[in-house]
């Protein structure tokens, strides 16, 4: 109830109607008064309007809301929206037993009655019970039942679903049947669903039982066709088929009752397995067949149509055929004699022939009668279906081919190949560096026995008479062009180019070189005394020694120097008077350009001034005649 705002008493009597309908009347003088309340001018007692805090009894019903709650004086209720509470027990308290009632907690709910339906549901506008669960505790479902696991529930995934259209039942677990327990010896029962693994049908009859129990039956009718025993024996009274198999058309196995076995696979497929118990759990097969036809045999086997040996029906006459354990697989021809051989042949049935072979034959024989050297040959059938030997192999290691003999992988933009032709050897493949094709022969011209190419042109060539031809052009011509020519008829040799041991370099170092325009040699910093040129008379010993360069310029000659003239640099210490040039093969070289003394030029005009001098005093009378001769003698010195 909402408090009342009173106003401020100002006399005894003052009245005041509140917003409730209530009429007070201070009593007493203010402010030591108090408000008196009544229930309006038509009301005697307050007790008729009011329901005490304390507790109090309505005659009538009481109405919330205006029709959302009815607590009706006969003791019923109606209520529009969701009640909450703890306890709500109508009639007896159904735990006690004694009387009949239901109670409503909270999460759960009690009935109890004599008998009779003590729960139902229905769909609106429908008198009919969907669901009923009765005191006796059989229970009703007009519709599925699903149950879901403990503690949780999924209704798109119930643990048991009832299937209330078709009567189907279906279990995410175990459906269990006597006291089934496979660790023991003396349950008997079934099991059917997840555990202990998915799918599984498990019959169980005790160790004491006899085992030929039928355990698992199939009727068709009333005539059992599939009969399962504890003993492990199984009685089909049609074929036995996987659920693939068709007639050759799918995958699959078929046990006829007429005795077949019919296995269907694809190509490389096992449709045969066969293991030894020896070998353990992780043994190989001994024995297997592809549905392809091929098969594989670990120990010995005999093709023939009887036990006995074959002695007709493979090559020759008396021959044998044998798969050992050893995995050998033999020709054998047991005839004694030179030439005689095993034939295997390889091959399918030409166009042109319909009774022909055409593919090849291998044959394996004996060169005489008289030891144990063998052969064996190779032949391929041609256009006309004759065998054509192309190939055979001695016991001294020789072989002979009639055609080429080339080993080839296919590449792009080239082949990689390696040939043994009549004429020669052939071979081509790719540089790892900048994959361009090499290739050399061996054979292959008149003029060359070895030439090698390198993306389609000739680099080197060995010719028949020994000369040795590196790079250049017309290295297959005859005359070459070549870079480097080692002469075998004279030992000599030319080149094209430059030719260095380590000379001619920026690096302190020693070396020499040799080009076209000059000879040089190098010798590395603080080695000036080294000799760098010598030239000896007889043994190289220094007694024998004519001639000799040192590095730092110096030069000792036994014998006369003839020159048309001789000139000295005059400022050679002078690294200014030098210029410094390099040739197309990248040669270097100092050229000077300081002060030259001609020693032919002084030494022609020093010996005219002289014969001048000579002249002129011999002709002088007096000094000064001969001071102006020797004047003009010596004007060009």
């Amino acid at each position: 109830m909402a408090k009342i705002d009173f106003p401020v008493a100002t006399a005894d009597g003052q009245v005041f109607v509140a917003d409730t309908n209530v009429i007070y009347t201070y009593v007493g003088n203010p402010p030591a008064g108090y408000w008196s309340g009544y229930a309006g001018a038509d009301s005697a007692n307050l007790g008729d309007t009011f329901v005490k805090v304390a507790g109090d009894n309505m005659t009538g019903n009481l109405t919330l809301g205006t029709d959302k709650i009815t607590l009706n004086a006969t003791g019923s209720a109606n209520f529009a929206g969701r009640v909450d509470g703890a306890t709500f027990i109508v009639g007896d308290n159904p735990n006690s037993g004694n009387g009949t009632g239901s109670r409503l907690d909270v999460g759960k709910i009690y009935t109890a009655r004599p008998s009779g339906t003590s729960f139902a549901t229905y769909t609106t506008g429908n008198s009919t019970a969907t669901s009923e669960i009765t005191a006796e505790g059989t229970a009703k479902f007009a519709g599925n039942m699903s149950i879901g696991t403990t503690g949780s529930y999924t209704p798109s995934n119930p643990a048991i679903s009832l299937n209330a259209t078709n009567g189907s039942i279906i279990a995410a677990g175990t459906i269990k049947a006597g006291d089934l327990n496979v660790s023991s010896t003396t349950t008997r029962g079934a099991s059917l669903g997840v555990s202990p693994a998915t799918g599984q049908l498990i019959v169980q009859q005790t160790a004491a039982a006899v085992g030929t129990n039928k355990l698992v039956r199939v009727f068709h009718g009333d005539v059992s066709t599939v009969d399962i025993t504890g003993d492990g024996s199984a009685t089909f009274a049609g074929s036995l088929v996987t659920p693939d198999s068709g007639y050759r058309n799918s995958r699959g196995i078929k046990l006829y009752n007429t005795g077949i076995v019919q296995s269907v696979g694809v190509d490389i497929s096992n449709v045969w397995m066969g293991f030894n118990t020896s070998d353990g759990p992780t043994g190989l097969a001994t024995s297997t067949i592809l549905a392809n036809g091929s098969a594989t045999f670990a120990g010995t086997g005999q093709f023939s149509s009887s036990a006995s040996w074959p002695t007709t029906t493979v090559g020759k006459s008396g021959s044998r055929l044998l798969c050992g354990g050893d995995g050998i697989f033999t020709l054998w021809n047991e005839t004694v004699g030179a030439g005689n051989y095993s034939s295997m042949n390889l091959g399918t049935k030409p166009g042109n022939n319909a009774s022909a072979l055409s593919g090849g034959i291998i044959r394996g024989g004996t060169v005489n009668a008289t030891d144990g050297t063998g052969f064996l040959k190779f032949f391929v059938h041609d256009n006309t279906n004759s065998a054509v030997e192309i190939a055979e192999y001695k016991a001294d290691g020789s072989a002979n081919f009639s055609g080429d003999v080339v080993s080839r992988r296919v590449n792009t933009p080239y082949d990689q190949y390696s040939s043994l032709t009549q004429g020669g050897v052939d071979a081509q493949w790719f540089r790892s560096s900048d994959s361009k094709p090499a290739r050399f022969y061996i054979g292959r011209s008149a003029e060359n026995i070895f030439s090698s190419y390198l993306d389609g042109v000739p680099t080197a060539a060995l010719r028949a008479n020994g000369d040795l031809i590196l790079g250049g052009t017309n290295v297959n011509s005859n005359p070459p062009s070549p870079n480097i020519l080692l002469n075998a008829a004279d030992g000599s040799a030319s080149f094209a180019g430059p030719v260095y041991s380590a000379g001619n370099s920026s690096t302190d170092q020693n070396g020499w070189y040799a080009s076209a325009s000059q000879i040089g040699v190098q010798t590395a910093s603080g080695f000036g005394n080294s000799t760098c040129f010598a030239s000896y008379l007889g043994p190289a010993t220094n007694s024998n020694r004519t001639i000799y360069f040192l590095a730092n310029g110096s030069a000792e000659f036994d014998g006369n120097i003839t020159a048309p003239n001789t000139f000295f640099n005059l400022e050679a210490d002078d690294d200014t008077k030098y210029t410094t040039t390099t040739d197309a093969d990248g040669v270097e070289t100092r050229i000077y350009n300081g002060a030259v003394l001609d020693v032919k030029e002084r030494l022609t005009k020093t010996d005219a001034a002289l014969q001048a001098l000579k002249t002129a005093a011999a002709a002088a009378s007096d000094f000064a005649a001969l001071k102006s001769a020797i004047a003009t003698a010596l004007a060009n010195i």
